[in-house]
């Protein structure tokens, strides 16, 4: 990440931990759960990485599963891009959303509404039936 990138990530991480407070508190649950509750399907966050993997042009993807963690990696080219929170609104409406940004938001999808999967924004939030501390590494940089 460059220097400005680490500034949105900065003020994107602090505006992110003002909503996980907001979402823990009683009035939120019932919220929170219709989102990570979306699919019926329980281990429909595997075909969510696997749409994210095919988004970012993987030819190959793996599932390792160890003892305390399930670990999904793949050989997209394509890497995570973040733009400045303070302008998420318009950038969403130009097509411009960072992928942190989207991924990191709920019903915030950067994807074209055209697209039939991804266009809710909540599919990687899938993952949250199974932990609330997943990881997203890259190669430059990784979120928590």
């Amino acid at each position: 990440m460059n220097a400005e990138e680490r500034v949105y990530f900065e003020k994107l991480s602090a505006s992110h931990r003002e909503d996980v407070r907001t979402f823990q508190k009683p009035s939120y649950t019932g919220w929170w759960d219709s989102i990570t509750d979306k699919y019926s399907d329980k281990a429909h966050f595997l075909y969510e990485l696997l749409q994210n993997a095919d988004d970012a042009g993987a030819t190959d993807a793996r599932f390792m599963l160890e003892d305390e963690r399930l670990i999904f990696a793949h050989n997209g080219t394509r890497h995570f891009s973040i733009t400045n929170p303070d302008t998420e609104g318009e950038d969403k409406k130009n097509g411009t959303l960072g992928d942190i940004n989207a991924i990191t938001g709920i019903a915030f999808s950067n994807k074209d509404k055209q697209n039939k999967i991804g266009k809710f924004g909540v599919g990687f939030k899938a993952v949250f039936q199974y932990t609330n501390t997943p990881h997203i590494w890259e190669w430059h940089c990784h979120y928590e």
